[in-house]
């Protein structure tokens, strides 16, 4: 962690959260499976590498280790500062993609089928149309080719 101002709530939000896992005596897998989030996914909310993107994992956490109110208050506050850190830093990523995904699908170039087969009128007699044998064979007049 960098020792200037950024991350600093992330960074105090993770000492928290390792010095409730230590108190509490159990390890990062038997905590982590009560809480509902893998082994790893609680040891970088403890390490400060992640900051959860809701305060539930850590509302469950603090109350499975037995953090009082008290405790429990602060550690939303830090919560809500840290998740104000993870928005500003990923804000412009995330905005990019989340505009990329509401455009929805880029359209198919004109006269291209999607999945890239077009029918293939062999009558019409188009060079590789027809099989080795020279006979439209099972495809009938209309056969089909894949783009290149």
């Amino acid at each position: 962690m960098s020792g200037d101002a950024e991350g600093a709530a992330r960074a105090v939000l993770a000492e928290r959260l390792s010095a409730l896992r230590e108190r509490s005596g159990r390890t990062y897998a038997s905590l982590a499976r009560r809480i509902g989030v893998s082994g790893s996914t609680l040891h970088r909310y403890c390490t400060g590498r992640t900051v959860p993107a809701e305060f539930a994992p850590v509302e469950r956490l603090a109350r499975l280790c037995g953090a009082p109110a008290g405790e429990r208050e602060a550690l939303h506050r830090l919560w809500i500062l840290a998740d104000r850190e993870r928005v500003d830093r990923q804000g412009p990523a995330e905005a990019r993609a989340k505009a990329e995904s509401e455009s929805g699908p880029e359209p198919e170039p004109e006269g291209v089928v999607p999945g890239g087969v077009v029918p293939v009128d062999v009558s019409a007699g188009e060079p590789g149309s027809l099989g080795e044998s020279g006979s439209l064979g099972e495809t009938g007049a209309l056969g089909r080719r894949a783009l290149p």
